[in-house]
C-alpha cells in the first residue's frame, strides 16, 4: 500500500520586494508543514509587486527554502518573477 501523498496550502507573510526575509518565511513553512508538497501564493516570494526584479533557481536568497525542502523532503510551489522572452 502506497503512503498517502500530503499537499500542504500555506500563506506566510511576504514583505513586499524582500526575497530573502519572504524564503526565510517559505522555509519555515515548509518545516512546519510536515508535507511532501508545500503549495504557495503566485509571487509570494516578491510580493505582489509587478516592478519586482526577476529571479532565477539559483539566486542564492533562495537557499534558505532550498535546504528546508530538501531537510525535509518536500517540494515547494512558490512564486516569483522569472526572466522570459520580454526580459
Amino acid at each position: 500500500m502506497r503512503e498517502a501523498l500530503r499537499v500542504a496550502v500555506a500563506q506566510p507573510l511576504c514583505v513586499p520586494y524582500d526575497v530573502t526575509q519572504n524564503a526565510m518565511a517559505h522555509a519555515a513553512a515548509v518545516r512546519a508543514a510536515a508535507s511532501r508538497v508545500v503549495v504557495f501564493p503566485e509571487l509570494s516570494l516578491t510580493g505582489y509587486e509587478m516592478g519586482a526584479p526577476a529571479l532565477t533557481a539559483g539566486d542564492p536568497r533562495l537557499c534558505p527554502l532550498a535546504e528546508a525542502c530538501a531537510e525535509t523532503g518536500s517540494v515547494a510551489l512558490a512564486g516569483a518573477p522569472v526572466p522570459g522572452e520580454a526580459g
